[in-house]
């Protein structure tokens, strides 16, 4: 051993043994020490990065582990005072099982340079700058590279004579020459190049986008590097993002044909909306004239039927429209104070007219805890219980449908309300429950053929209801029936009812009530909305039960009940025969207010003889609310039944608008009839014109005699569509407040928003609703035909 040191001592060439794991010094020759300036004994110890410092050092060691040999190489030492020399160098791995590494360098010619900055930026980088995946450079303040990961060498690829080199001008250089500029320039100085040749010195964080000639594109990122309050260099951040970038236009070009498409679907179906609203309100309202005139019954049969045949239609039009303006996300809720015991009356118009010779019991059972208003957009709610309801009715053949509407929680600013419609109908089975809310789905393929329709209601339901907060939810047993529920949070609405004119608020009065249903949920229903009115309440559940409670009322010399509630379809003894034997048994004595309930609208009333209408006091309708029944009991007691049933209206009635004078301009010579008809049936004074052009020179010669009140604009027509119209009356005629009401079949949101941009003041949607064009027309106009002048 003192032989070898000896041997080791005299060389003139730095003789150093590593550990091949820690990458430590374990023993060093003293040709060593005095060459990088360590005092004897000192390299000992010291870990192999901190005397390498040259780029190529970095990948030196991965090469020779990969070699499994001898290697040598170039690279460079740093003494202890920070200068720099360049050394050759030959390394071997020894020992068994490679285990320490034999390093033999000698200096080469040139003058030690010093980097005293290096010591500033640490010299332990080494491991954390190869740990990441981004390619780093740092630079120090003279614009020099003071080190950099394999990663960036990797990444632009670095020639391997650049890096043994450490010519930081040629490595800028190489960079530069790969990246594309704007076409026919050349790409400007990058922030790197502009560091390492000294023409600029950022302050801050900076960032860049470099396109390379093969696509690629890569980011770059800087940040100043900081040794306590001074700036010693820069750390500068590669990272490719071409697939990022190629996924991001990927997914902007799908989005792109997406919305195209989009833009497409809602343009043929604003397009096809048109074209099939024009004829239907030349259908619709043809049907609305004819049912003035004079009909037999048979021809009024015909007529209520195409008329329910048409709104069908229109019923299926409008649920495309509407599922295409959920789909697109144009949908919005309108919020405003409603009162959902009106909307429930509404809804039980249509439900009951849906039903046909179906033995159904349409049903609401209705929490009296109820708040009287709220905040929400009736319109909406009305169409997902409309949904709801319809479908269920459309899926049962016999038994009931039940709307039911509990309140889970109420606080002083909000109500949370739980509706569910249950049926007695076919059902479902697991598989049909988890795609019955998909769109156009049905139950399953038959469905279609046996019951109609097509898929879209309950999904528009499903949607509506998450727009407004809840989720649709469903609970079904195959051949049993199902339920489908919802919970809405709505806020209190701050509305009171004042009493009418000459009117004091009437205490609800305290009745003693027979109600007779063989139907145990109708039964139970209308029991527990009188015993919520505060009313004694026995019940019957037939005829013969019924006029045995009240024989045995009687025999006990109990006092009468004051209101008995008959319906009228029961196995036996029907409704009509239970009345006429209760009347018999009670002769002689106060006869109670006798109320038929029933499913059958007053035109069914209308062919029992006048005896049998005689002997009734009221007539409700199923389903009702709790007010409809209350109020129909109450005017009955006061000698003012409901039983009188409405007048057909005709042409020559006196309406509402009686006197108004009002412009159509219409190109359709059929809708002009139409509108002219209708508005002439509510005593408008009705002139025509057949476009835009037609209807500015009528308004601009009427200002000369007897002006019009308002005009009915359509928007489409030749020579001059109403939009230019409209525009023409307020500019070139000096109309700016003459009401102008667009009539269109264009009926999505954008034709309101085009309509009203344009200078309307509202707009309707063809087919339109009569009375809701007279209310309309009336508000806009604040129209008084008292106070109209005579003309002609």
């Amino acid at each position: 051993m003192p032989m070898e040191n000896l041997l080791l001592d005299v060389s003139s060439e730095m003789l150093m043994l590593l550990d091949a794991r820690s990458m430590r010094i374990l023993s060093a020759n003293q040709a060593a020490h005095d060459q990088l300036h360590y005092p004897a004994g000192t390299l000992v110890g010291c870990a192999m990065s901190d005397i390498e410092c040259a780029i190529s050092d970095l990948f030196f060691w991965d090469e020779l582990r990969a070699s499994a040999g001898p290697l040598d190489a170039t690279g460079s030492y740093r003494r202890l005072d920070g200068a720099i020399i360049e050394i050759r160098k030959h390394v071997r791995p020894s020992g068994p099982q490679a285990e320490f590494y034999a390093v033999r360098a000698r200096p080469m010619r040139g003058t030690p340079r010093f980097e005293p900055e290096n010591t500033d930026l640490g010299l332990h980088l080494a491991a954390t700058l190869e740990a990441t995946e981004d390619a780093l450079v740092l630079t120090n303040n003279d614009g020099d590279i003071l080190n950099m990961n394999r990663r960036f060498a990797e990444l632009w690829p670095l020639p391997q004579a650049l890096l043994e080199a450490r010519d930081d001008q040629g490595i800028v250089a190489f960079l530069n020459s790969l990246l594309r500029g704007d076409t026919g320039q050349a790409h400007p100085p990058t922030m790197l190049s502009q560091v390492i040749g000294l023409q600029a010195e950022p302050v801050g964080d900076t960032f860049e986008t470099l396109t390379l000639h093969d696509s690629r594109v890569i980011e770059c990122f800087s940040h100043p590097a900081r040794n306590c309050d001074r700036t010693i260099g820069r750390v500068f951040c590669f990272r490719d993002v071409t697939e990022r970038i190629q996924y991001e236009t990927s997914l902007k070009e799908a989005r792109d044909k997406a919305e195209l498409a989009m833009r497409g679907k809602a343009q043929f179906l604003a397009n096809m909306s048109h074209e099939i609203r024009t004829p239907m309100n030349a259908i619709l309202g043809m049907l609305k004239l004819l049912q003035g005139t004079d009909l037999n019954a048979r021809q009024n049969d015909y007529t209520s039927k195409a008329q329910g045949a048409a709104q069908s239609l229109m019923g299926l039009i409008n649920g495309i429209l509407d599922f295409s303006k959920i789909d697109a996300g144009k949908m919005t809720l309108e919020l405003q104070p409603f009162k959902l015991d009106l909307l429930l009356q509404d809804l039980s118009v249509i439900l009951s007219s849906t039903l046909g010779k179906k033995p159904l019991d349409v049903l609401y059972d209705i929490d009296p805890t109820l708040p009287a208003y709220l905040v929400g957009d009736a319109l909406r709610l009305q169409q997902v219980l409309l949904n709801i309801s319809g479908n269920a009715i459309k899926f049962t053949e016999q038994g009931g449908v039940v709307l039911q509407i509990r309140v889970m929680a109420r606080t002083a600013q909000q109500t949370t309300l739980r509706f569910a419609v249950k049926d007695t109908g076919i059902g479902l089975t697991a598989e049909q429950q988890a795609c019955i809310f998909e769109d156009f789905s049905q139950a399953e393929a038959s469905t279609t053929r046996r019951y109609g329709g097509t898929g879209l209601g309950l999904s528009i339901s499903k949607r509506l209801v998450t727009l407004m907060g809840g989720e649709l939810q469903l609970d079904s047993v195959p051949g049993q029936g199902s339920t489908f529920y919802f919970s809405l949070t709505l806020a209190n609405a701050p509305v009171t009812e004042p009493a009418g004119p000459g009117q004091t608020p009437r205490q609800p009065e305290v009745l003693d009530v027979l109600v007779v249903d063989d139907n145990p949920v109708a039964r139970d229903v209308l029991a527990t909305i009188a015993q919520s009115q505060g009313w004694q309440v026995a019940t019957a559940a037939s005829g013969p039960q019924a006029l045995d409670r009240v024989a045995t009322r009687a025999a006990r010399g109990q006092a009468p009940f004051q209101a008995v509630f008959i319906d009228w379809e029961m196995p036996g003894m029907d409704g009509w025969e239970t009345l006429a034997r209760l009347r018999q048994i009670m002769a002689g004595g106060p006869l109670p207010t006798l109320v038929m309930v029933t499913r059958h609208d007053r035109n069914a009333l209308a062919l029992r003889t006048e005896a049998e209408q005689a002997s009734l006091q009221a007539y409700l309708i199923k389903p009702f609310t709790p007010s409809v029944l209350v109020q129909a009991v109450t005017q009955a007691r006061l000698g003012c039944g409901n039983l009188r049933a409405h007048s057909r209206p005709t042409a020559q009635t006196t309406g509402r608008l009686q006197g108004m004078r009002l412009l159509v301009v219409e190109d359709n010579l059929i809708n002009q009839q139409v509108a002219r008809e209708l508005l002439q049936g509510q005593g408008a004074l009705v002139t025509l014109a057949d476009n835009g052009a037609c209807g500015v020179q009528a308004v601009a010669e009427a200002q000369n005699n007897l002006p019009f009140d308002a005009v009915l604009m359509d928007i489409q027509m030749p020579v001059m569509d109403g939009f230019a119209a409209t525009r023409a009356i307020r500019q070139d005629v000096g109309l700016s407040q003459l009401p102008v009401i667009a009539m269109t079949a264009n009926a999505m949101a954008s034709d309101r928003d085009a309509c009203l941009a344009a200078g309307m003041n509202d707009h309707v949607g063809k087919p339109f609703d009569l009375q809701h064009l007279v209310r309309l027309l009336l508000e806009i106009t604040g129209f008084d035909p008292a106070k109209k002048p005579s003309g002609p």
